[in-house]
């Protein structure tokens, strides 16, 4: 068996039953982390080589007994076993090259598939959205990540997913340094998106924020009274991993808001 979809069958089996008999490019998969392995050997300082953030590094960190990571696998399997219930077949299809672009990023930009994929989970659960197309392209070039139907009231829209990672050293425990920095960057992503349209294109902004626990429980005080000023944006969302005091863990998804509520 090829050996990336053997690792991912032991430690992240919903993921493969997510794929089931669908053709997926599991030797370009392969053929891309043993490049990738490579280039790190080449370039390790001793006996020690630099990891870097990505599935199969937490998987690799597992095996040789960090628990570290155990929360997130845990999280990516209830997320494939999710999907698999909400989406309907031809929705599963459209997101397989997402997926395929989350398995061949070997650094933290796999956190931006990721957080498509964690942010449609949370759409598709509301039973009122239909997804359409994936990478929607737009007159400009540009293209949105989600093309979709909304049931009730009855429209169309799409769905850009903006994730953005928090650098724990420039978090400021202040109102208005969060509102700028949310709006700083929302108002970023959707005058990119729309540069050189004609029409007004309904662009809908779900804000995926990554961080620390700390970090996080920052922007949850701030999200439980406030919203992103910008129109048709939509209250963060965000993972975070709980611990209790027999060191169990409790992977959660969903908005920043409610996130740290019991």
């Amino acid at each position: 068996m090829n050996l990336v979809k053997y690792n991912l069958l032991n430690y992240i089996p919903e993921l493969i039953n997510f794929i089931g008999e669908e053709k997926f490019p599991w030797d370009d998969v392969e053929k891309k982390f043993n490049r990738k392995i490579n280039q790190r050997v080449s370039k390790k300082n001793g006996d020690s080589i630099v990891i870097e953030a990505s599935i199969f590094d937490q998987i690799i960190s597992i095996k040789k007994g960090d628990s570290d990571y155990i929360g997130m696998i845990d999280f990516y399997n209830k997320l494939f076993y999710q999907l698999k219930l909400l989406l309907n077949q031809e929705e599963k299809k459209l997101i397989l090259r997402t997926i395929k672009n989350l398995l061949v990023s070997f650094d933290s930009k796999y956190l931006n598939y990721l957080g498509e994929l964690s942010a449609l989970y949370q759409l598709k659960r509301t039973n009122n959205f239909i997804l359409l197309e994936v990478e929607k392209n737009l007159p400009n070039g540009k293209s949105i990540d989600f093309d979709m139907t909304i049931q009730d009231p009855k429209m169309r829209v799409l769905i850009e997913v903006i994730n953005i990672q928090i650098n724990p050293k420039k978090v400021e425990n202040n109102a208005n340094s969060i509102r700028r920095f949310i709006n700083g960057r929302l108002e970023k992503k959707i005058t990119d998106k729309k540069k050189n349209l004609i029409d007004n294109w309904n662009i809908h902004l779900v804000p995926v924020i990554w961080g620390g626990n700390e970090q996080l429980e920052i922007y949850h005080e701030y999200f439980k009274t406030n919203s992103p000023d910008l129109p048709l944006s939509y209250v963060p969302l965000a993972f975070l991993t709980y611990y209790d005091q027999n060191g169990n863990y409790f992977p959660k998804f969903g908005s920043i808001s409610t996130l740290f509520d019991s």
